[in-house]
């Protein structure tokens, strides 16, 4: 019966051990400074089929040298999740992302970045020089430079002025726009973009700033700060002349010269 006894009391230790043991084992596992994998397949990255954890806590640095490839996300099974990322919102947040260098959206100028909701920020820096907004063209050979006028067979259109001092006066085509308003939406309510607005008949129109605007001498050499206003020739400024000029007729101010012929230069909008 005693040896029985002292069995039952070594199994007993031994399974209080291997418990003890599981328990340290499991903690070390959830608190380790770090996890390493190290079979994979395929490779050279490797392929996990799964990971589930309630929490990921990152240190205050991580680091990925050279030989090691870089940290990305990638949807691809094919589905109606259309969205990669989602970071979601703890109890009182102060900030959801917070980004410490440059950001790149796409892979090339004409993708688009969308924002649902409003976007608060202390400054925009842009490369262009005017503000402009989208508005439809009843003549698609109608380019940036170009001097239009309301046009009066169509709403909310505009076409390239023929006549002098014309008070229709819309503005210039936007060559570079700094910021650009009045984007379509198609039939799944994503923005169109450039091209895309472009093929439909629609240009850019500048509302205010600096924008290249074409010109003609026609009325004689063009100095900075001239007056200018619509001439005959299709789609062009000229200099005005200060008798004739009358209410909503001006186009803008030169900020450069033109000494004779035809040209862009640099004009400042402005508002009659």
């Amino acid at each position: 019966m005693r040896l029985l006894i002292n069995k039952f009391r070594l199994y007993k230790n031994l399974i209080k051990s291997i418990v003890i043991i599981s328990i340290f084992l499991i903690l070390g596992i959830c608190f380790a400074d770090s996890i390493t994998l190290t079979s994979y397949y395929p490779a050279p990255y490797g392929n996990y089929t799964k990971l589930d954890t309630a929490q990921i806590k990152f240190g205050t640095e991580v680091t990925w040298s050279d030989e090691q490839p870089y940290p990305k996300i990638v949807n691809s099974p094919a589905s109606d999740y259309n969205t990669l990322l989602i970071v979601g919102k703890g109890t009182s947040p102060n900030r959801t992302i917070r980004l410490w260098d440059d950001v790149t959206i796409g892979s090339n100028t004409s993708d688009i970045c969308n924002v649902l909701g409003i976007l608060r920020h202390n400054g925009v820096t842009h490369p262009g020089w005017d503000f402009a907004e989208f508005i439809k063209t009843g003549d698609i050979s109608t380019e940036a430079g170009d001097v239009v006028i309301i046009d009066p067979n169509n709403d909310e259109s505009v076409i390239k002025t023929d006549m002098e001092y014309n008070s229709s006066v819309a503005g210039v085509i936007s060559t570079n726009p700094s910021d650009c308003g009045g984007f379509l939406k198609d039939e799944n309510g994503n923005l169109l973009s450039k091209e895309d607005m472009h093929s439909k008949g629609y240009r850019p129109l500048t509302l205010a700033g600096r924008v290249p605007c074409k010109v003609t001498t026609i009325n004689g050499p063009i100095k900075r700060g001239d007056i200018l206003v619509t001439s005959s020739k299709p789609g062009y400024a000229m200099k005005a002349e200060e008798d004739k000029l009358k209410l909503g007729t001006i186009v803008g101010k030169a900020l450069q010269n033109l000494e004779n012929g035809d040209g862009k230069i640099l004009i400042l909008i402005n508002a009659n």
